[in-house]
């Protein structure tokens, strides 16, 4: 279970392209979070918030680091006042899937990707989260049809690998666990590359 919460929560962190009151504090925000510096990360967060109450991605910036430190409740509550803010966004109810799959509370967290893919079908991620949900459920068939759409949508994603090596783990397949987890490694490997280019000294 804190396997798969762990994947959720790196998928929920979609790109986001939002500007507003209290940017310059967002912005912290996120160069603290991608350093891992979450309390740093939460305080600016929450600076942002004060500076633009209807900072959307503040709100979700919020949840996500609730998220990490397992705080699920705190994190639902963040994402619903995201969502009531931007009820058209595929990323608020994603991430409140992942905070109700952390409270064991996954019938509310099928809904709520249901609604992300509804919103948006193009999206590998809340295929990928929906596939640990239907995991928990022990709808593994299911599980696995959504592995492929994500897949299918994003083939050098490295995360469906990874996820489907843990489902194919916990069934007793180590072969194809073993199969996938290789390709999980090979895209991490590249994403890594990928982003070390792309970063600004």
């Amino acid at each position: 279970m804190k396997r798969l919460l762990l994947i959720l929560t790196v998928l929920v962190s979609f790109v986001s392209a939002s500007y507003a009151v209290g940017e310059a504090d967002y912005d912290i925000a996120e160069q603290a979070y991608m350093a891992q510096q979450y309390s740093k990360a939460l305080s600016y967060y929450e600076k942002a918030i004060k500076a633009n109450p209807n900072y959307f991605d503040a709100w979700y910036g919020k949840g996500e680091i609730y998220l990490i430190a397992n705080q699920n409740e705190e994190a639902l509550k963040a994402f619903q006042k995201a969502i009531s803010i931007n009820p058209k966004s595929p990323k608020g109810f994603a991430g409140q899937a992942t905070a109700y799959t952390g409270l064991k509370k996954f019938n509310d967290a099928l809904g709520s990707i249901n609604k992300a893919i509804e919103l948006d079908s193009t999206l590998h991620e809340s295929y990928e989260i929906r596939a640990m949900v239907y995991h928990e459920q022990k709808n593994d068939d299911a599980a696995f049809a959504d592995l492929e759409q994500a897949i299918k949508l994003a083939p050098t994603s490295p995360a469906p690998y990874g996820i489907r090596a843990l489902i194919k783990m916990d069934m007793g397949d180590k072969n194809g666990a073993y199969s996938d987890y290789r390709k999980f490694q090979k895209y991490t490997k590249k994403e890594e590359k990928a982003a070390k280019k792309n970063v600004l000294i």
